[in-house]
């Protein structure tokens, strides 16, 4: 009991920290990519001086059985309660796990960069996805039904 309480508060205390060094950082992010990060941060599993993410079967099994929320309206991921946090992490996870999926972060970050505050300018960067905003929504649904998907090591 004690150990999972100790593991459940190292998650949040990562999970918040996110949130405040990427805000310090860099400005305010859409709830995609600041919750995304976060939930992403969370999952980190330490060994010595490596890290990795897993994204376990049971998250993937979920968010098989839902419509994605539509990433055209990234806005929406609000109105969804904790949903949008699952789905956040995969899309980040997603978009982590390719060439192109890098571009398109690296170009989120560089927009917050360029216009702090302006969720819209970096919800735009989406459209840099090979085949644009539609590519990303079918590859990432395509990427969603295919798991298990490999670790993420650092």
């Amino acid at each position: 009991q004690r150990q999972y309480q100790r593991e459940a508060t190292l998650a949040l205390v990562r999970h918040e920290m996110t949130h405040a060094l990427s805000m310090a950082m860099v400005g305010t992010l859409p709830v995609w990519l600041g919750e995304g990060l976060a939930e992403y941060t969370e999952q980190l599993d330490y060994q010595m001086s490596a890290a990795r993410v897993v994204l376990s079967e049971r998250l993937l099994a979920s968010l098989r059985q839902q419509t994605p929320l539509p990433l055209s309206q990234p806005e929406s991921f609000y109105q969804q309660g904790s949903r949008h946090y699952r789905q956040a992490l995969a899309l980040v996870f997603f978009l982590n796990s390719s060439q192109e999926g890098k571009v398109v972060l690296e170009r989120a970050y560089e927009a917050v960069i360029d216009s702090p505050c302006q969720t819209a300018a970096v919800n735009a960067t989406l459209a840099f996805y090979p085949g644009g905003l539609a590519g990303l929504e079918t590859a990432f649904g395509h990427w969603l039904a295919d798991g298990p998907h490999l670790p993420q090591s650092y």
